[in-house]
């Protein structure tokens, strides 16, 4: 399964349009692994407004080793001005906002590492292998019953361009009913 590092910013963080409640540690067994059950378990009680959300991510910082500087500033040119994101968010999706919504599904290659909420502030760390390359994702930020704003901080490693550090922001708003 191939994914840029910007679907994957995307794909985790769009899904955290989730009004959080409670002070909750998912990893319920302390085995240091979130397991989809345990996620499912852990944010059963939150709501979210099924529709259309917008997502927009912008990267501010990275690092790519030996990467020259020109390249790396085009690359941040173009990182911060990739195009809105368009992402419906079912009514089956909104009542069972699962470890799956974030990217965890056990079947997506990626783990995760961490899920805390505490009133509308979300953390969550998760760990995503793409073949030879593991990506490390930790984001934090606050979410809403119709928006969220999370910082992301990412470090891939084993890519076709050596190892990579990122740090940016991914917005999304509700903006109405998905289409039909």
């Amino acid at each position: 399964m191939r994914k840029s590092i910007f679907t994957l910013a995307a794909v985790s963080a769009a899904a955290l349009t989730l009004s959080a409640c409670g002070n909750e540690a998912a990893d319920a067994d302390g085995d240091g692994e979130i397991s989809a059950e345990e996620a499912s378990d852990a944010m059963s009680d939150i709501k979210m407004t099924p529709g259309e959300y917008e997502v927009k991510a912008s990267f501010t910082e990275i690092e790519v080793e030996g990467m020259p500087e020109a390249a790396k500033k085009a690359m941040l040119d173009q990182m911060g001005n990739v195009p809105a994101q368009k992402m419906c968010v079912t009514e089956e999706m909104a009542a069972n906002p699962g470890a799956g919504m974030f990217g965890g599904a056990e079947e997506s290659g990626c783990t995760m590492d961490k899920l805390e909420r505490s009133g509308s502030d979300m953390e969550v760390a998760m760990t995503c292998k793409v073949g030879e390359m593991s990506v490390v994702s930790n984001m934090e930020g606050t979410m809403e019953a119709e928006s969220y704003t999370m910082n992301i901080e990412q470090t891939m490693t084993g890519g076709p361009t050596g190892d990579m550090k990122m740090k940016g922001t991914v917005e999304g708003k509700r903006v109405g009913d998905c289409p039909a």
